[in-house]
This record gives C-alpha cells, sequence and structure tokens, in this order.
C-alpha cells in the first residue's frame, strides 16, 4: 500500500502584519473540521506566534530536531511535534531566536520529508523575508498562498515578487487580500493594475474581527462560520 504525501502549503507575504498567522490558524480550523489530519509549521523562526495563540508547549521544537540531527541524538520526529487536539498538531518555532543561526536549513527539507507521510495536510507559516528556511518551504510546497493588504509597500513589494515567479515559470501561488487591513482607498482592481495579476481571493472584515480577542486568550482555533465563504472556497481549492 503507498504511503499517502501530505499537502504542503506555505502562507508567507511580502510584508509584516498583513494577518497572515490568523490565516493559518483559520485554514487549519477548516482542514480539520473536514477531518483532515493537519500539522502546524512555524517557520516564522524569528517572531513564530503559533505555540504562544494555540497555548501548546514549545520546549520541543524545530532547534531541538536540528540539534539532536547533528549530536546524533534524534529518534523520532514526531518527539518535535506538539498535540493541539485530535486532528491538529504543532510544530513550535524555536523559543529563543539567538538559536536560529545554528539550523542548517538542510534539517528543514529533511525534517518536513519525515513528516509528509502523517498528515494529509501541513500548513507553513513563514514571515515576510525572503531567506533559506523560506525558501526551502517554498521549494517544497504544492501551493504558496500570499497575503497581501492594499497599501503601497505591500503592493510594490508583492509586484516585485510577481515578476520574479513570472522569470520562473512558476504558477503555484495565489494572493489573498486581507480586505481588513491596509487602505481603504484602494479595491482588488486597484491592486490588479499595480502588482500585474489578479487577486485570487478577497477576505472580508468578518474573517478577521470575530472573536479574534476571545480566541487569543483562550487559544482557540478560529472556526469558519457558515458565512465564510471565502475560507470555505479557499480550502475547497486547495483540497482540489
Amino acid at each position: 500500500m503507498a504511503l499517502k504525501n501530505a499537502k504542503i502549503i506555505t502562507v508567507t507575504s511580502v510584508k509584516g502584519g498583513t494577518g497572515k498567522s490568523n490565516l493559518v490558524l483559520t485554514l487549519a480550523s477548516e482542514f480539520s473540521s473536514r477531518g483532515k489530519k493537519v500539522l502546524i509549521a512555524d517557520f516564522d523562526l524569528y517572531t513564530g506566534a503559533i505555540a504562544m495563540l494555540l497555548k501548546v508547549d514549545n520546549s520541543g521544537n524545530i532547534f531541538n530536531f536540528a540539534a539532536d540531527l547533528m549530536s546524533n541524538t534524534f529518534d523520532d520526529a514526531r518527539d518535535y511535534i506538539k498535540k493541539y487536539n485530535d486532528l491538529v498538531d504543532v510544530l513550535p518555532a524555536p523559543r529563543d531566536p539567538r538559536s536560529i543561526s545554528k539550523i542548517d536549513v538542510k534539517y528543514i527539507d529533511l525534517l518536513i520529508k519525515k513528516l509528509i507521510h502523517l498528515y494529509d495536510i501541513i500548513l507553513i507559516d513563514t514571515n515576510h523575508m525572503v531567506d533559506a528556511v523560506k525558501l526551502v518551504s517554498m521549494d517544497l510546497s504544492n501551493q504558496i498562498l500570499y497575503v497581501m493588504t492594499n497599501d503601497i509597500v505591500n503592493m510594490r513589494n508583492m509586484k516585485t515578487m510577481v515578476s520574479i515567479y513570472k522569470d520562473m515559470d512558476k504558477d503555484n501561488f495565489s494572493i489573498i487580500l486581507n480586505s481588513a487591513l491596509g487602505n481603504l482607498s484602494y479595491n482588488k482592481y486597484d491592486v490588479r493594475n499595480v502588482i500585474g495579476t489578479d487577486v485570487d481571493y478577497v477576505l472580508p472584515k468578518r474573517t478577521y474581527n470575530r472573536n479574534i480577542q476571545k480566541n487569543i486568550l483562550e487559544g482557540l482555533l478560529p472556526e469558519a462560520t457558515k458565512n465564510d465563504e471565502v475560507i470555505k472556497k479557499i480550502v475547497d481549492d486547495l483540497l482540489n
């Protein structure tokens, strides 16, 4: 019997403060509501907040995995995974950002390949910088989701990234406009004219305004309600 391979989805941005991590959590909630086994891998190594937001222990994390491999004390990749609930697990970012320089990116690739058969979906949360870890995660991904707002810096940076993808002849990315943040003067058609490609999805304000503070305080995954057609559409498209 052939082993299953998880669908790997990297969620990223070209600027901080776009609501990227909130989207990761919302997608994880929607995937798990459909019976999918989900791993949230926090590759935002400098400011990763997934473990904190979900109130899971991050004493074992990506840095520990790399350190154990280097010291030949590695046993099982599942030792670095934290259980959130029956269908959602978390791979935390390092507790101390000073340890990041000690992580060889080849271990990131190896870790994902050791975990890919254990899940239906691997959601990778990254920072907005184009560093070696982000490049590895993007290379491993089936689909890349860029979360952006419609401020000038975001649009300028996204235009550059779209040009890079076109030069590389790659199209496995989607652009998600978070309309809850940014400049209200620009709509998705204005954004399209600036960045040179279509906006694939527009998140309405209610996606981020609903019970966010309550979720943070209680460590809860946000649940997509019946009115969250965009979240459900994103998940439908990713599963198909």
